[in-house]
């Protein structure tokens, strides 16, 4: 069970890494996007772009590895329904508000992925009894990315 738990840690570890360094990315080439004052789908294209050329690369390793990510995800179906929706709201609420705040879509990105993964992180530790540093890498990492 122990070797378990460390491959379903380096998985997540894994897609940690990949998920920070698509968000380091198109963080700065949205600044890129912005001090050129390029057509605002390029927002779009550099965020898509960012995460496709990151998770297509890596491809054969995220195929490897999904089984265990479905595993570990099947800890938060066992957390109370008001945690669960506490949760959700810190990943989707910054998602929904781009449609009323367009202008601040790439911010609004990495506060959605900083808060999803940090309040994710405390939820696990918390009513899971993880400690899955890597969740908490992301978050901060993404949150420390907002200008």
């Amino acid at each position: 069970m122990e070797s378990s738990s460390i491959e379903i840690r380096r998985a997540f570890g894994f897609l940690f890494i990949c998920v920070s360094i698509a968000v380091v990315s198109g963080a700065i080439l949205s600044e890129v996007v912005f001090q050129n004052k390029l057509p605002f789908y390029y927002y779009g294209v550099v965020w898509v772009g960012s995460f496709g050329v990151i998770m297509g690369s890596n491809f054969k390793k995220f195929a490897k590895i999904l089984p265990m990510i479905r595993q570990r995800m099947k800890n938060s179906v066992k957390w109370p329904p008001y945690i669960s929706a506490i949760n959700g709201i810190c990943w989707a609420g910054p998602f929904v508000a781009i449609g009323a705040f367009p202008s601040l879509l790439q911010y609004l990105i990495l506060l959605g992925i900083g808060l999803g993964n940090l309040s994710t992180y405390l939820i696990m530790k918390k009513f899971s009894n993880q400690d899955n540093k890597e969740q908490m890498i992301v978050g901060c990492i993404a949150l420390a990315s907002i200008p």
